[in-house]
């Protein structure tokens, strides 16, 4: 572990995107939702990056990007949130650290500096203030190299829009053109959908206030035991569990996602790490909804478009049953999602914004029991993100305040595997990591297994 000052200066400054003022951009209830947490990636180069041309093709990239430097404000009187692209800017910070550049990766991944490279954004500060909406912070570290910090509020971006953001800037700053993005979220969202909304959401439950209390309670205590470890699955293994996932009961082919095969293996191991001390256990993922709206939102579609998806399955059955038994739900569950689906949540949602209950609003899962959270973040080329330097050699998230959770991240190699960053109390992490539980993880090998 790192200890120390990792900085001897900074220097922070607003970068607008020299644009007229674009109006406002409402907010879906989704967006609203989302609006606890900020999305925030350090990014790790080699080689220096030059701040001079990075602020300039920013500011090329954030003409097409004005939410960014807009301001949320919230509008009790036609109850609407929604950004005001006024272009105020985002704050954009340089540091130069005392600490060399390491060889950072699955096995060194400085997370637990991965703060200090990222320059926090406050949820609770951004309504109806002059608080921007994200942040960059561009680190040059002793001897050469940079680290790169973005964050973004999760209110504006989910993570493909993060990422969208990340390779347009790169693109720019290449002299590479870009898709611009579309800012119409209510296309996700429209007034004849939410005329009718189900008195429950299977994917979100509502919190008293004296439940609102214990869990950041709960949250503000997790922060500092959480451990993380990054697991990577290479392209051989990933494709062995695929192909298992896919071979039914009965022998016959059924279609599987890498995806599927993935969550429903790490739900059976993470499941086996406790002794049957609950009948069920329960698993939330968020399923990217843009190709199951109808129709398709666009390609680069800015916004939050995902669906909160639960599944629960008794515990002796989640450990024992074949993987292609617990890959079949998951596939079963995404197949399922329809308009009237994306519908019901989107109305549910707008329903608790209008009676006040939308900060009360919770995921329907309870981290703090075991139950695992997984998102991935895996489909997009963050990796691809080349600076005019080269491109990063490591990506790391910051913080995560959630025990059992998981994000799926593109392969640090470059060879088409996944590395799941994981976290864990540290209890619970120390048996994770122990030679059993990552023989099982790994069951999937080549060398391990005989088609």
């Amino acid at each position: 572990m790192v200890t120390g000052k990792t900085s001897m200066k900074t220097v922070v400054e607003l970068i607008r995107g020299d644009t007229d003022d674009k109006g406002i951009v409402p907010l879906t209830s989704l967006d609203i939702y989302e609006g606890i947490y900020a999305i925030g990636f350090a990014f790790f180069f080699r080689n220096s990056l030059d701040e001079k041309s990075l602020k300039a093709s920013l500011v090329k990239t954030l003409k097409e990007f004005p939410v960014l430097t807009g301001r949320l404000r919230n509008d009790k009187r036609k109850g609407q949130q929604y950004v005001h692209c006024n272009d105020h800017g985002l704050r954009f910070t340089v540091a130069h650290s005392v600490m060399p550049m390491a060889d950072y990766g699955p096995a060194n991944h400085a997370k637990d500096i991965s703060r200090r490279f990222i320059d926090d954004i406050v949820p609770w500060k951004v309504k109806n203030r002059n608080y921007p909406l994200a942040t960059i912070k561009l680190t040059h570290m002793q001897g050469g190299g940079s680290v790169l910090g973005v964050s973004i509020l999760h209110s504006i971006a989910d993570g493909e829009s993060y990422f969208h953001f990340i390779d347009s800037w790169a693109r720019t700053h290449r002299g590479l053109p870009f898709e611009p993005p579309c800012h119409d979220r209510m296309l996700l969202e429209n007034e004849m959908a939410l005329e009718n909304y189900p008195r429950h959401h299977r994917g979100f439950r509502v919190l008293s206030r004296s439940g609102m209390l214990r869990s950041a309670v709960q949250f503000l205590r997790s922060k500092r035991s959480i451990h993380s470890e990054i697991i990577h699955f290479t392209r051989g293994e990933l494709d062995n569990m695929k192909k298992a996932a896919s071979r039914s009961d009965t022998g016959e082919t059924q279609r599987i996602s890498t995806n599927d095969a993935l969550c429903g293996h790490l739900w059976q191991v993470m499941a086996s790490l406790k002794d049957k001390d609950k009948d069920r256990r329960r698993l939330l993922f968020v399923a990217n909804i843009r190709k199951k709206c109808h129709p398709p939102l666009p390609e680069h579609f800015f916004g939050n478009a995902s669906l909160h998806m639960i599944l629960d399955l008794d515990h002796e059955t989640l450990v024992r049953a074949p993987l292609s038994q617990v890959a079949a739900i998951s596939r079963k569950q995404v197949n399922a999602i329809d308009q009237g689906a994306i519908n019901e949540q989107m109305a549910w949602l707008r329903h608790r914004f209008r009676k006040g209950e939308l900060l009360r609003v919770f995921a329907d899962y309870d981290p703090f029991r075991d139950d695992l959270f997984i998102s991935s973040d895996a489909p997009y080329n963050g990796y691809g993100a080349d600076f005019g330097s080269g491109a990063p050699f490591w990506i790391t998230i910051g913080t995560y305040p959630v025990p059992w959770s998981l994000l799926f991240m593109p392969d640090s190699t470059r060879k088409e595997g996944i590395d799941v960053h994981t976290h864990l109390s540290g209890p619970m992490m120390r048996k994770f990591m122990s030679p059993e539980i990552q023989h099982a993880l790994h069951r999937h090998r080549s060398e391990l297994i005989n088609y």
